[in-house]
């Protein structure tokens, strides 16, 4: 037996040159062998961790920041394209012909969509003996008129609304100044209609509006951010307003959601104070734990 002293990166039983799998080696450009030993290698992971620790402290409050404007943005857009929406619609609809309902913890906002509008002959002319079929709103048995001006398309299942000021005759969802259109079609210069008893008066612009149905906003907010704002349309008006979604008419009427996310909802004025025609209109919406209101005033035309 040889009496070689073993190095030490050498272990008895080994062959000659062998080296200990105890330790990682590598050359180095010189030829010197170099290593780290396990102590190295937690350090440095340790080491590793702290400072990721300490980088991930300043970054995630910026992303979570990020994030909740992200979330608050979203929402601001989606209430705010609501609430144009419903503004556009209301101050389109016939004068003095929204109200406002609330039952089961849901606010019903209606009114009555304008198809198209015009102005009516209110007197015979003498000189042209054509144009001498005017709008006589105190005969029972007229029914017909001419339009002045531009014509008028009229679709079917249409309605003739003269003068709605919003309460007693004058009123179309319960009065005697809305009748069904008989003239069907495109380009019309002469509208007729059903006779059925004299109208409450004349418009004080001689105004008449073709409608074809009612159109409901139905709201139901709820604390945990599942609330709906639903869209309601295409079906016939009705002298009660509709205060359930799961009973005629609105059962069977096209719906559409329009919103999410809702929290809070309110129409406002109530239907004592309607004929005032300025809606307002109170959106809150929850996502994620952020939330946004919003607030808008309609102001329709009133004129009838």
């Amino acid at each position: 037996m040889s009496g070689r002293r073993l190095s030490g990166h050498e272990q008895p039983g080994l062959p000659s040159g062998a080296r200990s799998p105890a330790f990682a080696l590598r050359a180095s450009a010189g030829g010197a062998e170099e290593g780290f030993t396990l102590l190295e290698l937690v350090i440095v992971i340790a080491i590793l961790g702290i400072l990721s620790a300490s980088v991930s402290v300043f970054i995630a409050n910026p992303v979570r920041a990020y994030f909740e404007t992200i979330d608050r943005a979203t929402l601001t857009a989606a209430g705010n394209s609501a609430i144009r929406r419903i503004v556009r619609e209301v101050q389109g609809a016939v004068p003095n012909s929204a109200r406002i309902t609330a039952s089961g913890g849901t606010t019903f906002l209606e009114f009555v969509p304008i198809v198209d509008a015009g102005r009516y002959r209110a007197a015979a002319s003498n000189n042209y003996p054509t144009q001498n079929d005017p709008l006589v709103v105190t005969d029972s048995t007229d029914s017909s008129f001419q339009v002045l001006g531009p014509t008028v398309n009229v679709p079917t299942g249409s309605q003739l609304v003269v003068l709605n000021l919003g309460y007693g005759n004058a009123n179309l969802y319960s009065g005697t100044n809305i009748r069904t259109v008989t003239s069907i079609g495109a380009a019309l210069q002469t509208i007729t209609f059903t006779s059925t008893t004299a109208w409450p008066g004349d418009s004080p612009g001689y105004r008449f509006y073709i409608v074809n149905g009612a159109v409901t906003y139905a709201c139901t907010p709820n604390a945990s951010g599942t609330g709906t704002l639903k869209r309601y349309s295409g079906y016939a008006i009705q002298a009660s307003q509709p205060s359930a979604t799961s009973s005629a008419p609105l059962s069977s009427a096209t719906s559409s959601l329009v919103l999410d996310d809702v929290t809070g909802c309110t129409f406002t004025p109530g239907p004592a104070s309607v004929d005032l025609n300025a809606v307002q209109m109170a959106l809150q919406l929850t996502r994620s734990g952020e939330t946004v209101s919003l607030y808008s005033q309609v102001h329709a035309p009133n004129n009838p």
